[in-house]
């Protein structure tokens, strides 16, 4: 799969989706830009999983659809945004043992009413590359296990398995902590099994990467490795 550079002059012209007419080589392995300096946006996701990105154990992030999502199916929307963990769906046993530690240290640190009363936006991510695992393909599943990450086998095969027609959008994501949390007061808009959510405004991105850039690039190295 060969890499192509994308210039962020209009974002809906990167919109990928988890759907086969986004489905082009120029999506697999695809590197994008940006030069945002405030982000409206904030994706869901599991909390092991935002501080696995957060600590640099993956930079990975795997994704088909959440069922308030137009049609069930993932669109890559943006390619600057905010990682906000949620803690309701995830599981110790779609986990590797060895990085099941995850679930103590995230229960630590959620806040009384995080998720209820207000969210917390800490991290914030930009697009680095992506791959999209063509349908039914027979080596996806080993091409996975070969990847870098958390997830049990398990979870890989559930997350090929639901939407069977629609590819598996890979992510890798440049992840940064910001200097202090944003704690943004809860709308109904941000509730529901929905991947975005979009803030009342922009919020300043700044801080620091979760990974020097070479150990970033030793990981994006490994993926292109595993899922080209």
């Amino acid at each position: 799969m060969q890499d192509v550079e994308l210039e962020q002059q209009h974002p809906a012209s990167n919109r990928l989706s988890a759907c086969p007419s986004s489905l082009h080589p120029a999506n697999s392995g695809a590197m994008l830009q940006t030069s945002l300096q405030t982000s409206t946006a904030a994706l869901k996701e599991w909390a092991v999983t935002c501080r696995a990105l957060q600590e640099g154990r993956q930079v990975l992030l795997l994704r088909k659809g959440g069922i308030e999502d137009d049609y069930g199916v993932f669109a890559l929307e943006h390619q600057t945004f905010w990682l906000q963990p949620t803690y309701e769906h995830q599981s110790e046993e779609r986990v590797k043992p060895q990085d099941r530690d995850l679930f103590g240290t995230v229960a630590t640190l959620q806040q009384d009413g995080e998720n209820l009363d207000f969210i917390v936006l800490g991290l914030w991510a930009q697009v680095a590359r992506v791959w999209a695992l063509p349908p039914d393909a027979e080596d996806n599943l080993s091409k996975l296990l070969r990847a870098p990450h958390i997830y049990e086998e398990s979870y890989l095969r559930l997350r090929l398995d639901y939407k069977p027609a629609h590819p598996l959008l890979c992510v890798a994501l440049r992840v940064f902590q910001a200097e202090a949390p944003h704690i943004v007061t809860m709308r109904p808009e941000f509730l529901g099994c929905r991947s975005w959510i979009e803030l009342p405004e922009g919020l300043l991105l700044g801080g620091k990467p979760a990974l020097e850039e070479a150990a970033f690039q030793e990981h994006l190295d490994m993926l292109e490795t595993a899922l080209r």
